[in-house]
């Protein structure tokens, strides 16, 4: 794999982040789409500008739901860290705080956390997780349409299992980065509570954590 500051030397304005959460879901959504409605992406594509922006507006929106999506429920199942980090920053602020700021925290704690080579595994493999379960529920909801849309038998089917197996593999590697987060973070408690304690406001010292 490659940092995304290589992608970008190497494709100009494009980064890992574009290329992996908006092209590539855009390029999907629309082979699907031409795949059980012809007519549609004719019209969509009727000139190179139309098809352009609706490339780039159903990947921008693909990824705004998933993340919506993701933030919001799926990291609440499957985040053991992150609800370490709750508990931490609920020591330190003494409240109760929201689940977005704490998952903001922490990500920002992560990226200023130094050069261990377990952050750098998983600051690389991230997008290709994020990407994996992007791309299973665009399977999966085209697989819902063919099954009352598609004029070929089988294709629901197709597209249902390619969701259910994407999702499953993304979810496996998701657990495994959530695991490997979960022991940095209880190794590193004290410099998270620091780090809580420097961007919160708190108390100027705080008694470390056995």
């Amino acid at each position: 794999m490659v940092e995304d500051s290589e992608i970008s030397g190497r494709f100009g304005f494009l980064t890992l982040d574009l290329v992996l959460r908006v092209i590539l879901p855009g390029a999907l959504a629309l082979f699907l789409l031409n795949l059980l409605f012809p007519d549609a992406l004719q019209t969509l594509t009727a000139t190179p500008i139309g098809g352009s922006l609706a490339f780039l507006i159903i990947g921008f929106l693909s990824y705004s739901f998933y993340r919506a999506f993701y933030v919001g429920i799926m990291s609440r199942f499957w985040s053991p860290h992150l609800h370490l980090a709750r508990t931490i920053i609920g020591e330190v602020t003494r409240s109760r705080t929201s689940w977005i700021l704490v998952r903001a925290i922490y990500i920002e704690w992560r990226e200023t956390a130094g050069e261990d080579a377990r952050f750098k595994y998983i600051r690389r493999l991230t997008p290709y997780v994020h990407a994996g379960y992007q791309a299973a529920i665009i399977f999966l909801i085209f697989g819902l349409i063919a099954n009352q849309k598609s004029r070929y038998p089988g294709t629901d089917v197709l597209l249902l299992s390619l969701g259910v197996l994407l999702f499953v593999a993304s979810l496996y590697q998701d657990v495994e980065l959530n695991t490997i987060e979960g022991d940095l973070l209880k190794v590193s408690r004290d410099s998270f509570r620091r780090y809580v304690v420097q961007v919160s406001g708190g108390p100027a010292a705080e008694r470390p954590e056995s």
